[in-house]
């Protein structure tokens, strides 16, 4: 279920000495998750002693325990029974697990993406005691890069909008509208704008409701709802195939509750329903 995390007590301390041996490691291949015939996802030190791994690194101690990543050259071939899970079926799985794949993954991105520098080209230097990039040739510094989206759950009395995605369109799933907050912006401002850009309609009373990180490639979502003010639905074509409003109680295909949009969605239903009771 999502959200049991909440109360969960994260640390991350680059500078303290963490054991390996006494941690979970994840361990990856390209963009899986790497598991071995139990199909467990989260490894102990004594399940890769005869793997080849090329570099295995602490990312954070989760209730005080800390996780490791190690990562497989993609050429070698997995031992007999090994085998793959997507980033998106660990999600559906473990949120706890989760939670530390989409770090791993986000901190393996940005590394491969930070090698040089953005500014001048020289190759950069990776801090020890925090991830940062840093280019001693200008000075320069990168940090992982995180990117603001607003995903909204647009209602109107018993009716929530939904919308059939360019990217959707041969699943036939619908979902809440969602987008980028752009430079300068509020994420208030920007749930306003993406709504009037995609659907053609205005809101009001637009609530904060919860965050969720998406690993694909570094999306932080950040959920709310907002009722419906005015306006007749015009969808934003290469953005959008379809967008109707649904009642509560007849929806769609819609996106499971393993994401946020999911999560409102079925927060909203029941909600109705208690009122309804």
């Amino acid at each position: 279920m999502l959200y049991q995390l909440d109360e969960t007590y994260w640390s991350i301390d680059f500078q303290e000495k963490h054991d390996l041996a006494a941690g979970n490691i994840l361990l990856f291949q390209g963009g899986n998750l790497i598991v071995p015939a139990s199909g467990d996802l989260v490894l102990q030190a004594q399940d890769i002693l005869n793997i080849e791994v090329d570099s295995v690194g602490y990312i954070a101690s989760l209730q005080d325990v800390p996780w490791f990543a190690g990562w497989l050259d993609e050429s070698y071939e997995l031992p007999e029974g090994w085998g793959v899970v997507t980033v998106r079926d660990v999600a559906q799985q473990n949120e706890q697990a989760f939670a530390m794949v989409s770090r791993a993954v986000q901190l393996h991105t940005w590394r491969q993406d930070h090698r040089f520098c953005g500014r001048c080209g020289h190759r950069t230097r990776y801090f020890d005691h925090e991830p940062g990039a840093h280019c001693d040739y200008c000075g320069l510094t990168a940090y992982p890069r995180i990117s603001p989206c607003v995903i909204v759950l647009v209602y109107r009395g018993e009716e929530v909008l939904l919308a059939n995605g360019v990217r959707h369109k041969d699943s036939g799933m619908y979902s809440t509208l969602a987008g980028f907050v752009e430079a300068g912006e509020s994420a208030e401002q920007a749930v306003y704008r993406e709504i009037l850009e995609e659907v053609g309609v205005r809101v009001k009373n637009i609530r904060y409701l919860n965050s969720q990180t998406w690993p694909f490639p570094h999306q932080l979502m950040l959920g709310y709802e907002a009722e419906y003010e005015s306006g007749d639905i015009q969808i934003q074509e290469h953005e959008i195939v379809d967008a109707r409003w649904f009642h509560i109680e007849d929806l769609p295909k819609y996106a499971p509750n393993l994401s946020i949009a999911g999560w409102m969605i079925e927060r909203h239903r029941e909600n109705i329903r208690l009122v309804k009771k």
